[in-house]
């Protein structure tokens, strides 16, 4: 592939392999596999959400090797969506994080 076209098609493989396999619960209890494409202290961006949320909703995150998360979802858009968190990560989690999974950061 060339141009436009092959930076499109590499850049869409990046976020794949970037990506943070996490899991959603809903406040109905029903839990789904998303993707933490964006990390910060205070919260992050999730893909791949198939379970009906709204803005405002109180969910559960958890990412691998931590507890679940509780979170506030703020907004949702074609099956990604911005999460708060309740509690900001502590700093040396968030960088072991980053380091380990490759997810990008908006710090």
């Amino acid at each position: 592939m060339g141009g436009a076209v092959g930076q499109v098609a590499s850049r869409k493989v990046d976020e794949q392999r970037c990506a943070l396999v996490s899991r959603l619960r809903s406040r109905t209890g029903f839990v789904n596999a998303v993707d933490v494409v964006e990390l910060t202290m205070a919260g992050c961006m999730i893909d791949k959400c198939t379970l009906s949320v709204r803005d405002g909703d109180r969910i559960l995150l958890r990412m691998p090797g931590l507890r679940y998360l509780p979170a506030r979802v703020l907004w949702i858009d074609e099956g990604r969506a911005g999460l708060a968190f309740e509690e900001h990560l502590y700093e040396p989690v968030l960088e072991h994080m980053l380091k380990s999974f490759k997810v990008r950061c908006l710090c």
